[in-house]
Order: C-alpha cells, then sequence, then structure tokens
C-alpha cells in the first residue's frame, strides 16, 4: 500500500483530516498514518474532536506543547523528522496553515519527500500573520495543490504552479458538518443553554491579533459587553483568550455567557442557530457560508474572499464601535445573502482521496 503521512496538530486540522482517514481506509490503496504534533494539546481542543469525528488514535504523538510559532515549529520539525525511518512515508499531506503544517512541508522539502497541501492557495499577503507565512512556505515546498477555491487556485497559478498540479476538490473543512448533520441537528445544547433559535449570538476569539494586545481585546470585550444588552451573545473560551484576559486584567462582560470550549458538534448546532455569528476564526467564515447564516469577521482581510464575494461574511476588523454598529444593522434587517461555492458539498475528502490514488500508484 502507498504510505501517506498525514500531519495535524490544531484543532482546524482535525475537521479536514477526519473524511481524508476515512476515504483512504474505505479505498484500501493509501495507508494513512497519523501524526498528531501535539501543538493543541488541551483535551477540550483535541481528544473530544478526535472522538466526534471519529477520527483513530495517532501513529505518532510528538507532544510539542506550547510555545513561541518558532519553538513550537522547530519541536515539530524535529520529531517528524525523527519519526521518519520507521514510518516510511511515500508522501507527506499537510492541511491548512498552522505551525504543524509549516513543520510537515519542511521536513518533506529537506527530506526530498512529495508533500501534499490539502487547502493550498489561500492568501491574505499579509506577513504580519504567522499563518500567511506558514501557507506560502509550504506552497512553496508542495508537489501537489488541493485548494477549496477557484480563488485561491488563480493564487497559485500566478505564483507559477503548473496547473497539472492542481486539482480542485471543494472545502475540506465541510466534509465533516455534512456527514454529522444528523447528530448536530438532534444535538440539544441550544436548548438546554436556555436560547432560542435566532435569539442570540455566538462569538470565537483566539487570534493574535485579536487577544495578544490589550487595547483591542479590550474594545472587543467593550462591544459584546453593549451588544448584550440587546441580544444574549454566547462565548466558548480559548485558552488563549482566557490567559490575555487575565493578564492584561480586563474582567469578561457579567452579561455575556461564557463557556469552556465546546465540541464540534456542540459548536455547529450554535452556529446553525444564531442570529449570527461574530469570529477571527478562518474555517467559522466557510462553515457559516454553508450554513447560511450571517458572519462577522473581525479582521481587516481574509485569505478566503470567497465567503464575502458569494458568501454570507462580513470583515468589519476590531474596532468597539464597528463592532457594535454591524451587528446592529444586521439584527435591524440588512443580512449578508450568499451562495455556496461550487464542490463545497461534503465529498471533498473522496475526491482528495481518489486523485491521490492515481497519482500515487
Amino acid at each position: 500500500m502507498v504510505r501517506m503521512l498525514l500531519v495535524a496538530g490544531a484543532r482546524p486540522n482535525f475537521m479536514k483530516i477526519a473524511s481524508v482517514i476515512e476515504e483512504s481506509r474505505r479505498g484500501g490503496v493509501i495507508k494513512p498514518i497519523l501524526v498528531h504534533t501535539g501543538q493543541h494539546y488541551d483535551p477540550e481542543l483535541s481528544d473530544t474532536f478526535f472522538q466526534q469525528l471519529g477520527i483513530p488514535e495517532p501513529d505518532y504523538y510528538l507532544g510539542v506543547g506550547s510555545g513561541t510559532h518558532g519553538q513550537q515549529t522547530a519541536r515539530a520539525i524535529a520529531g517528524i523528522d525523527r519519526i521518519l525511518p520507521e514510518a516510511k512515508p511515500d508522501f507527506i499531506a499537510v492541511v491548512g496553515d498552522v505551525n504543524s503544517t509549516l513543520a510537515g512541508a519542511v521536513v518533506a522539502g529537506m527530506r526530498r519527500i512529495p508533500l501534499v497541501h490539502i487547502e493550498a492557495g489561500y492568501r491574505t499577503h499579509d506577513l504580519n500573520q504567522p499563518e500567511e507565512i506558514n501557507r506560502q512556505v509550504a506552497d512553496t515546498l508542495s508537489s501537489y495543490f488541493f485548494p477549496s477555491t477557484q480563488f485561491a487556485a488563480e493564487n497559485l497559478f500566478r505564483e507559477g504552479v503548473a496547473p497539472e498540479r492542481v486539482f480542485m476538490a471543494g472545502d475540506i473543512n465541510l466534509d465533516p458538518m455534512f456527514r454529522l448533520m444528523p447528530e448536530i441537528d438532534s444535538c440539544r445544547i441550544v436548548e438546554d443553554m436556555g436560547l432560542a433559535p435566532g435569539g442570540y449570538i455566538f462569538s470565537t476569539l483566539h487570534r493574535p491579533e485579536s487577544v495578544d494586545r490589550k487595547e483591542v481585546l479590550k474594545g472587543i470585550m467593550e462591544a459584546f459587553d453593549e451588544i448584550s444588552k440587546r441580544i444574549r451573545v454566547i462565548l466558548p473560551l480559548h485558552p488563549r483568550t482566557a490567559r490575555r484576559a487575565a493578564e492584561f486584567g480586563i474582567p469578561l462582560p457579567a452579561r455575556i455567557t461564557v463557556t469552556k470550549p465546546l465540541p464540534y458538534i456542540q459548536t455547529v448546532r450554535l452556529m446553525k442557530s444564531a442570529a449570527l455569528v461574530i469570529t477571527d476564526s478562518g474555517g467559522i467564515q466557510d462553515e457559516t457560508t454553508a450554513l447560511g447564516v450571517p458572519c462577522l469577521t473581525l479582521r481587516e482581510h481574509t485569505e478566503r474572499p470567497e465567503t464575502v464575494k458569494m458568501g454570507t461574511n462580513r470583515l468589519i476588523g476590531t474596532d468597539r464601535e464597528r463592532i457594535i454598529r454591524e451587528t446592529e444593522r444586521i439584527l435591524d434587517g440588512d443580512k449578508p445573502r450568499g451562495r455556496v461555492p461550487e464542490l463545497w458539498d461534503g465529498r471533498t475528502g473522496e475526491r482528495i482521496v481518489r486523485v491521490l490514488e492515481e497519482i500515487f500508484t
């Protein structure tokens, strides 16, 4: 069998590897060898996702833990390189743009092993974002590319990637959502929290540009406090956000509902029934577009322009007054209405694996 070393390490990765592993096992041609770098090691950001998404136990767990981007990436590079003699991969596959993605790409480049990048071609052209560095380096070292949309594919073509190495397969981020929709629809978290569909805002907040500067995080929390006078705000608190709020001495508004990080099914159920979602996440921009739920993204630019040009997403930055104003605009009825991009149908993993079978056999 063809041996695929599949590298993942953070919560956004886990949604993307589930269907690739499932389809590889179903096809019987590619043997997935899963490496969990341990970039996200909190059980609420890792273990529950593996359980709900049906991801098998990793073949290798590297335990890189927390640290600076450089420290984390260096430990992941060393760990992946160390297991290669035993794993003997025919190719390495990485997903997305986290530090584990960069580590897998660098090892593939150093060891001259073919590299497959799933979610290739996303660009903001803002090198202040670590994710932008990660995705550009990964694409530079890749042999085969699976962009989520034509926008991303065009970025690759402009950078000189040969079209015969680019394969449009759809948005891998959405595969588990489509597969688990019966479980999502039957999930009772909305009712258990005393919420009414359309009667609350769901929010996530974790990116460095949102939470690592005191004045920005303080402004966002003040905006949430003001918004919560009109409608309930639900905020699952990411460990990074919790640490920064404590470090800066920023109190979490008493009126908002703060929870621990939530499992995947519960998260999607809360998004699906929300009046709108406020986030700084990348993947949630895709998920809200697929669900048809209005999304306000606390960023100045996005690597996912299709969610703005075609979907339900608006970029609003992190200014306190603008967050309040744009939220009220949607609550007053001016909602972005979009359509779902081509191939965002829950079958991306299947298409990717079929292409990989043809390439490597």
